[in-house]
C-alpha cells in the first residue's frame, strides 16, 4: 500500500493556521490543520508519513508535552517547532528530546518550504 506524505500543523492562531497551510500547499505539499495537541492526537496515522509543524505556546497541551507524548507513544514524526519567542533553553530542550528545528516566528514562507522539504527527504519511513 503506498504512503501518503502529509505535512501535519498545530496552531492555536487560526489566521496562521490559515496562513501555513497555504504555504505548505503551494509548495505542492499535502497538508493536515489542527487547533490544538489534542485535536491532532485523534488521528489516524496508519499509512501516512509526513513531518509535524508544531506551536510551542497551544492552550491545554503545550507542543513541548504534545512532543513527550509522542515519543511515549512510540510515535516517529519529525518535528519543526514553531515559536513566538527566541528561547534558548526550550530550542535546546526540544531538539535534545528529538525534534528537528526550532523556528521563530515570522518564519519566512522559502525557508520554511526548505526546512520541510530537507525533513521530508530526510525522513522516509511511516509515523508507527
Amino acid at each position: 500500500m503506498k504512503m501518503e506524505s502529509c505535512v501535519f500543523i498545530v496552531e492555536d492562531d487560526l489566521v496562521l493556521l490559515d496562513a501555513l497551510g497555504l504555504i505548505v500547499e503551494s509548495a505542492g505539499f499535502s497538508f493536515q490543520a489542527f487547533e490544538s495537541a489534542e485535536l491532532f492526537l485523534q488521528i489516524d496515522y496508519a499509512h501516512t508519513f509526513g513531518c509535524l509543524l508544531l506551536d510551542v505556546n497551544l492552550p491545554g497541551m503545550s507542543g513541548i508535552e504534545l512532543q513527550a507524548e509522542l515519543i511515549h507513544r512510540k510515535i516517529h514524526l519529525p518535528i519543526i517547532f514553531l515559536s513566538s519567542h527566541d528561547d534558548a533553553a526550550m530550542k535546546s530542550s526540544a531538539i535534545k528530546a528529538g525534534a528537528v528545528d526550532f523556528l521563530t516566528k515570522p518564519v519566512p514562507s522559502k525557508v520554511l518550504i526548505k526546512r520541510i522539504e530537507n525533513v521530508l527527504h530526510r525522513h522516509v519511513n511511516p509515523l508507527v
